[in-house]
This record gives structure tokens, C-alpha cells and sequence, in this order.
């Protein structure tokens, strides 16, 4: 990490991350397919984003090839992977648009209640081909009344658009989850399991939680615990249970004076290379970068 941070605080600035034109201040849809590759660096938000990957390929148990796109979502004030180098882009659409856009509007009332922004590994939403085309010409849409010349009608006409896109975002996130029996119950139950675990090894000691542990705790073997995870929030359960405990890792270093190696044996580590090493594979900088970044955030 060489220590840069590109700061994608307006649109202006997020398009020319992406060497795209700004046609308007607050808002920008993108059509992927125009970008061949993208230079990645490490990156902070203060914009919302909505992405339609459509090059998606995806079996399901049936064997069937039912899965036509992924959806994925940014939030303000929200860190981007520290990754280098250029990768081919996805194809697609993206949708960015500023906080400011919705000011005083009833849409800034209700973002809370769009919860596929709340950035758990769940929060990935996987499209059917008529979810597609619906979700894509709705951000057609969009696209189109950015290109018109602004007028007292624009942000209303935008704003009605993107409040379209998030109710659709959140009828699919509900039947994503409620296709599979009692998902969110799942993972609810888990991230309460491992919040006890980290809990009480804090004040009085003990093992980090692993797959065998929480299997057992849902009175599953290793393998079933495993594929259930997996099919609810697409990750392995030993990957969803290492980010939790590198969540808690990161509060810890932004609310407390503790050092890495105080954090690493109040999380249950034996060693503090190994909560570096996990730290690092997530979150792609060091447990030591992470902190020193936020510590020049606060004092600008």
C-alpha cells in the first residue's frame, strides 16, 4: 500500500476515477460495457452506488442457469478494497448518485430502510433475466434524463427514478432471502453467536470461533453448517466468520487506545501475525495501515 487514498467525495470526482464524462453534479449511470478495464487504487466514498454486474453465469441446485446478473451497493463514508493494478471491467450498468441530491425529499427519510446498503456479506442480490432488464431499464431511464439539459423538473424526474430502482433492489433482496428458508434467521442467529463468543473472550478468555465451533452450536455437522452458509451470503462459513471477527478488530482500533497486539489477544488470537496476516487479506492493508488512515481521516 503506498499510502494514497483517493477520496471519491462528488461526482465529478467518481467519473473521472472511471475517465467518464459528468453530465450532472449530483448523479451519474454509467454504462459499463464502455469501459474496458479499470486502474484500482485505494479508495473512500461519500457517494451511493448501485451496480448491475450482467455477465453473470450462475448454476443453480436445479442446474439450471437461471442467474442473468449480481447487484452490488456502496454506501457514504465506506472504504473501498485496497487493491493495485487493472482488472477487466464487469460488464453492466452503475449507478452513483450524492447524498445532497435528496435533500429535504422524502427518499432521504426512507434510505434506512434499504438494508442491501448495510454492507454484510449477504448483501448481494442475484437477478432472474426479467429481474435484469427491469433493474437495467430502469437505470436506462435514468441515464437518459441525465443527458437532457437541467431544468426545474431534473432532480424530481432523477429522484422519482433511483426511488423506482431501490424499491425494486428491496423486492428482490426480500425474495432473495425469503426463497431460502429463514435465511436472515440464519445469519441472525449467527452473528449473535459470534458476538457472544467475541464477548466473552474478551472479559474471561478464550478460543476464537471457528466452523467446527458454530456448527455444533446449531447442532449441524462442520460440512452441512458450511453449505448453509454458503448458499445464504455466497462466502464460506470459515470466510463470513473471519470478516466478523476483522469487523471487531476495526472497531476496536477506532474506539480504543489499544495496541494491535492488545486487540489480536482480546479477539482470541494466539499471535498477533496471524490477526495482521487475516486483516490483511480482507481488508488488503495492514491492521496498523488501517489505523493510521483513520487516524488521518479524523483530523482533517
Amino acid at each position: 500500500m503506498n499510502g494514497h487514498i483517493t477520496n471519491l467525495d462528488t461526482i465529478h470526482r467518481c467519473n473521472d476515477y472511471l475517465h467518464v464524462e459528468s453530465y450532472h453534479p449530483l448523479v451519474s449511470v454509467i454504462d459499463l460495457n464502455d469501459i474496458d478495464t479499470i486502474q484500482h487504487t485505494a479508495k473512500h466514498f461519500s457517494v451511493y452506488g448501485i451496480a448491475c454486474n450482467c455477465d453473470r453465469n450462475i448454476i443453480t441446485d436445479s442446474g439450471i442457469n437461471e442467474i442473468f446478473a449480481s447487484m452490488h451497493f456502496i454506501a457514504p463514508n465506506t472504504n473501498g478494497k485496497y487493491s493495485y493494478g487493472k482488472t477487466d471491467n464487469p460488464k453492466g450498468w452503475l449507478l452513483l448518485f450524492h447524498p445532497d441530491l435528496m435533500k429535504n425529499t422524502m427518499l432521504m427519510n426512507n434510505m434506512s430502510e434499504f438494508s442491501f446498503f448495510n454492507h454484510t456479506p449477504h448483501a448481494v442480490i442475484y437477478l432472474t433475466k426479467d429481474e435484469r432488464d427491469m433493474v437495467v431499464n430502469c437505470m436506462k431511464s435514468i441515464y437518459t434524463e441525465t443527458r437532457q439539459p437541467i431544468d426545474k423538473h431534473t432532480n424530481n424526474i432523477i429522484i422519482s427514478g433511483i426511488a423506482v430502482l431501490l424499491c425494486l433492489c428491496q423486492r428482490y433482496y426480500d425474495r432473495q432471502f425469503n426463497s431460502i428458508s429463514s435465511s436472515r434467521g440464519v445469519i441472525a442467529r449467527l452473528d449473535r453467536l459470534l458476538n457472544t463468543q467475541l464477548h466473552t473472550i474478551a472479559t474471561k478468555g478464550g478460543s476464537l470461533p471457528t466452523v467446527a465451533w458454530c456448527a455444533k452450536n446449531f447442532n449441524l455437522t462442520a460440512n452441512y453448517f458450511g453449505d448453509l452458509i454458503k448458499r445464504h451470503t455466497g462466502i464460506s462459513a470459515q470466510e463470513y466468520i473471519q470478516r466478523r471477527i476483522i469487523n471487531e478488530a476495526k472497531i476496536l482500533m477506532v474506539t480504543n487506545k489499544l495496541n494491535i497486539s492488545e486487540i489480536a489477544y482480546r479477539l482470541g488470537f494466539k499471535y498477533p501475525h496471524h490477526l495482521t496476516r487475516i486483516f490483511k487479506r480482507i481488508e488488503g492493508c495492514t491492521p496498523n495501515q488501517f489505523k493510521k488512515l483513520n487516524m488521518d481521516r479524523a483530523s482533517h
